[in-house]
This record gives C-alpha cells, sequence and structure tokens, in this order.
C-alpha cells in the first residue's frame, strides 16, 4: 500500500512538470505569434505610408482584397489598416517602444499609442502590461486612473522607505497610491 502511495506521489511530480513544460512551450509559442504578427503589421504600415495619397483609395482597396484572399483571418478592416500606418509611424524611428510593443497583444498596443502621448509613458505602461499580465480593462483602467503618475513621478510623497521595513513599506507606498483602498478604509 505504502508503495503504491510512493508511486503515485512520483507520477503527481512528473505529470506536475510535464504540464509545466506543455503550458511554458504554448505560451514562448504564442509570444512568438504575436511577435511575428506585429512585424507582419509593422510591415503593411509601412507599406500603406508608402502607398497610400489622398484620394487614391488604396487602404480601402487593400482592404477589401485581404478579406477576399484571405477570408479566414481577421484584422484587414480599414480601421484596422490605418492602425498599422499608425504603429508604423510610432515605431519606425524608435527601436525601443518597436521590441516592448511586440511583448503584448495588439489591442493592448493600439490602446497604449491611441491614449498615451508621452513616450516614456507609452514604455512604462508596456512594461508593467508585460510584467502584470494586464488584460486589455485593467490596462484601460490603469491608463485611466493615471497610474504612472502615481508610481513614477511619485506625485505623493512619503516616509515609508525609511519608516517601514520591506515589505511593509512597499505595501504601504502601494496601498497610498491605489485610490480605491484608500477610500475604503478612510473612517469618517
Amino acid at each position: 500500500m505504502e508503495e503504491k502511495q510512493i508511486l503515485n506521489e512520483d507520477f503527481k511530480e512528473i505529470f506536475k512538470n510535464i504540464k509545466n513544460e506543455i503550458l511554458n512551450a504554448q505560451y514562448d509559442i504564442f509570444k512568438g505569434a504575436n511577435a511575428r504578427i506585429l512585424n507582419m503589421y509593422y510591415t503593411i504600415g509601412k507599406t500603406i505610408e508608402d502607398s497610400a495619397k489622398w484620394g487614391n483609395k488604396f487602404v480601402k482597396n487593400l482592404s477589401i482584397r485581404l478579406k477576399i484572399d484571405f477570408p479566414n483571418m481577421t484584422g484587414f478592416s480599414i480601421t484596422n489598416l490605418k492602425y498599422m500606418r499608425k504603429y508604423y509611424l510610432e515605431c519606425q524611428g524608435n527601436k525601443k517602444l518597436k521590441e516592448l510593443s511586440i511583448k503584448i497583444p495588439w489591442s493592448h498596443n493600439i490602446f497604449i499609442l491611441s491614449k498615451v502621448k508621452d513616450e516614456k509613458q507609452r514604455q512604462w505602461y508596456m512594461e508593467q502590461t508585460e510584467l502584470n499580465g494586464w488584460c486589455y480593462d485593467v490596462l484601460g483602467f490603469q491608463i485611466k486612473s493615471d497610474l504612472y503618475t502615481r508610481q513614477v513621478l511619485g506625485d505623493n510623497p512619503n516616509n515609508f522607505k525609511r519608516t517601514l521595513k520591506p515589505p511593509q513599506s512597499e505595501l504601504a507606498r502601494d496601498m497610498m497610491k491605489d485610490p480605491y483602498i484608500i477610500q475604503n478604509y478612510i473612517v469618517t
């Protein structure tokens, strides 16, 4: 009986390791595919920038042809093709921005490029999105609530690092930066 239980525990550990390997491989494949798609969008954006002229309906015609030739693919609407052009224009002279952008989904990139104008803020939001695994809605909330200003610029200086030991100092600092937490704990 004891031997079967040990064997069962060994099996659980082996299975857990194999499962983790499969999940890691899937994640790496998704990251590689995302990077390739963003590189494709960059190239399409460059082509649009080089070819579209006022009144020649290049983007409209390109959208129609891509939808006909690739009926099972999405992402070739006129709006999305214009976003590809915008993506190219924003990243063409900024290697760091392009490197960061391929680490997060297309929708997140477009949201950041459309809503955040400052270059440092854009890069920070891209880094944080990858680091924290923010979904689209969370990213939108963080930008709308101006998390960058609260965390990076530190508009509310404090003495937490001097008066508290880690991890309490970081926790207190983060609590001060989250207005939701403060609102719920203020007693009136």
